[in-house]
Protein backbone atom coordinates (compact mmCIF):
# COMPACT_ATOMS: atom_id res chain seq x y z
CA UNK A 1 0.00 0.00 0.00
CA UNK A 2 1.08 3.45 -1.12
CA UNK A 3 2.20 6.12 1.77
CA UNK A 4 2.65 9.60 2.26
CA UNK A 5 5.87 10.99 1.96
CA UNK A 6 6.13 10.81 6.05
CA UNK A 7 7.15 7.43 7.36
CA UNK A 8 5.02 8.52 10.28
CA UNK A 9 1.48 9.17 8.48
CA UNK A 10 -1.49 6.86 7.81
CA UNK A 11 -1.17 5.12 4.88
CA UNK A 12 -2.81 6.83 1.42
CA UNK A 13 -5.65 5.10 0.43
CA UNK A 14 -8.43 6.73 -2.18
CA UNK A 15 -10.76 7.36 1.33
CA UNK A 16 -8.34 9.14 3.00
CA UNK A 17 -7.41 10.85 -0.54
CA UNK A 18 -9.41 14.65 -1.44
CA UNK A 19 -9.78 15.62 -5.09
CA UNK A 20 -9.52 19.00 -5.37
CA UNK A 21 -11.32 19.83 -8.95
CA UNK A 22 -11.33 22.96 -10.47
CA UNK A 23 -13.86 24.02 -13.09
CA UNK A 24 -15.97 20.89 -11.79
CA UNK A 25 -19.65 22.84 -12.02
CA UNK A 26 -19.79 21.31 -16.13
CA UNK A 27 -17.54 19.87 -18.92
CA UNK A 28 -14.20 18.20 -17.79
CA UNK A 29 -14.00 19.38 -14.16
CA UNK A 30 -17.46 17.70 -13.43
CA UNK A 31 -16.24 14.46 -15.62
CA UNK A 32 -13.21 14.71 -13.45
CA UNK A 33 -15.13 14.85 -10.29
CA UNK A 34 -17.41 12.24 -11.34
CA UNK A 35 -14.54 10.04 -11.60
CA UNK A 36 -12.34 10.47 -8.57
CA UNK A 37 -15.71 10.19 -6.68
CA UNK A 38 -15.87 6.59 -8.24
CA UNK A 39 -12.64 5.95 -7.69
CA UNK A 40 -12.84 6.27 -3.82
CA UNK A 41 -11.85 9.54 -3.13
CA UNK A 42 -13.39 12.34 -1.21
CA UNK A 43 -14.05 15.10 -3.87
CA UNK A 44 -14.12 19.45 -3.33
CA UNK A 45 -15.66 20.75 -6.42
CA UNK A 46 -14.82 24.26 -7.42
CA UNK A 47 -16.08 26.63 -9.70
CA UNK A 48 -17.53 30.08 -10.05
CA UNK A 49 -20.85 28.90 -10.29
CA UNK A 50 -22.79 27.80 -7.24
CA UNK A 51 -25.82 26.60 -8.92
CA UNK A 52 -23.77 24.31 -10.88
CA UNK A 53 -21.85 22.90 -8.30
CA UNK A 54 -24.73 21.76 -6.51
CA UNK A 55 -25.63 19.93 -9.37
CA UNK A 56 -22.88 17.73 -9.74
CA UNK A 57 -21.83 17.65 -5.70
CA UNK A 58 -25.77 16.00 -5.66
CA UNK A 59 -24.94 13.74 -8.39
CA UNK A 60 -21.96 12.57 -6.93
CA UNK A 61 -23.79 11.95 -3.36
CA UNK A 62 -26.67 10.14 -4.78
CA UNK A 63 -23.98 7.89 -7.03
CA UNK A 64 -22.50 6.89 -3.41
CA UNK A 65 -19.42 9.19 -3.72
CA UNK A 66 -18.43 11.81 -0.73
CA UNK A 67 -18.32 15.32 -2.64
CA UNK A 68 -18.78 18.87 -0.99
CA UNK A 69 -18.05 21.75 -3.50
CA UNK A 70 -16.51 25.37 -2.69
CA UNK A 71 -17.34 28.62 -4.90
CA UNK A 72 -13.70 29.66 -6.13
CA UNK A 73 -12.83 31.82 -8.79
CA UNK A 74 -8.93 31.23 -9.84
CA UNK A 75 -8.45 34.32 -10.77
CA UNK A 76 -8.74 35.97 -6.88
CA UNK A 77 -6.47 34.99 -4.70
CA UNK A 78 -8.10 35.24 -1.78
CA UNK A 79 -10.72 33.06 -3.14
CA UNK A 80 -8.21 30.66 -4.34
CA UNK A 81 -6.68 30.46 -0.41
CA UNK A 82 -10.04 29.95 1.30
CA UNK A 83 -10.74 26.59 -1.05
CA UNK A 84 -7.43 25.52 -0.83
CA UNK A 85 -7.72 25.70 3.04
CA UNK A 86 -10.89 24.15 2.87
CA UNK A 87 -9.26 20.89 0.77
CA UNK A 88 -6.61 21.05 3.55
CA UNK A 89 -9.11 20.98 6.52
CA UNK A 90 -10.95 17.55 4.68
CA UNK A 91 -7.56 16.12 4.29
CA UNK A 92 -7.00 16.45 7.66
CA UNK A 93 -7.07 13.40 10.04
CA UNK A 94 -10.41 13.22 12.43
CA UNK A 95 -9.61 11.91 15.67
CA UNK A 96 -12.17 9.48 17.36
CA UNK A 97 -13.44 11.51 21.10
CA UNK A 98 -10.97 10.14 23.22
CA UNK A 99 -12.16 9.48 27.04
CA UNK A 100 -13.28 12.38 28.91
CA UNK A 101 -14.35 13.92 25.92
CA UNK A 102 -13.52 16.80 23.67
CA UNK A 103 -11.85 18.72 26.40
CA UNK A 104 -9.16 15.93 26.79
CA UNK A 105 -8.01 16.19 23.64
CA UNK A 106 -4.31 17.54 23.11
CA UNK A 107 -2.07 17.93 21.08
CA UNK A 108 -0.37 15.08 18.94
CA UNK A 109 -3.25 12.86 19.95
CA UNK A 110 -4.02 9.83 17.99
CA UNK A 111 -6.48 7.20 19.08
CA UNK A 112 -5.00 3.77 19.26
CA UNK A 113 -1.43 5.19 19.84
Amino acid sequence: MPRSADAGSHPVTPERQVAFVTGAGRGIGAAAARLFAREGARVLLAARTEEQLKAVTEEIRAAGGTADYTVCDLAEAASVRAAVDRAAALTAPRPATPPGGPAALRPGYAPGH
